[in-house]
């Protein structure tokens, strides 16, 4: 009987920006390379499928956001030939889930069935996003099933009390955790109680 290959979801940020999609394209490729049977999750939410959004939701005030959308607007052509080449390369070398997800509840209620989720890297682990359930894999799953954090990055050096509270039974779900950076590896160990190693970013993978 031919044995089954490994499979693995990877849970990461893979759109709109070249930094994202490349540390996605080279995680799930070089797993890939190695016989694992390794796919991009597909998430697909209105939130993701607005052309500038992701050039205002960092904005902390109304007139910067204004700008940044004024700015979007004066380039829409060029921003719109530079989503189709994203798109392209998002099919093209990612290897998407079959699934769609068109929400995160969706999303979280029926996740992908796979033998191991990975959730990493790129600012993954961002301690106030509203997405952070996703990318830390708040979803029960069986005990033959694994979560693993590769190369995660939080974006920040400091996590508040009472976010690391709700963070914690998260973080000490996954079987094994690396970061990215060493501050990174520093809140891991936080937040986990063990120190926690440091990777390459899987930009750099071979």
């Amino acid at each position: 009987m031919e044995r089954r290959s490994m499979k693995v979801v990877i849970y990461t940020l893979n759109h709109l920006n070249y930094g994202a999609l490349l540390q996605c394209c080279g995680l799930v490729n070089y797993l890939r390379s190695t016989g694992i049977d390794a796919e991009s999750l597909n998430l697909n939410t209105p939130y993701h499928q607005q052309l500038f959004h992701v050039f205002s939701h960092y904005s902390d005030s109304r007139i910067r956001q204004m700008v940044y959308n004024c700015f979007c607007l004066l380039r829409y052509g060029q921003l719109k030939r530079k989503i189709k080449r994203i798109i392209q390369f998002r099919n093209e070398w990612l290897h998407l889930n079959h699934h769609v997800y068109g929400s995160e509840e969706e999303l979280l209620k029926n996740p992908p069935e796979a033998d191991v989720y990975i959730s990493g890297s790129d600012q993954v682990f961002q301690p106030e996003s509203k997405r952070r359930r996703i990318f830390y894999l708040d979803f029960p799953i069986s005990r033959k099933q694994k979560k693993i954090g590769y190369a995660v990055s939080f974006g920040t050096d400091i996590i508040k009390p009472e976010t690391a509270e709700i963070l914690k039974p998260w973080v000490n779900d996954f079987a094994e955790l690396s970061a990215r950076e060493e501050s990174g590896a520093d809140l891991l160990e936080q937040l986990t109680g063990k120190p926690q190693p440091v990777v390459l970013d899987p930009v750099f993978l071979p």
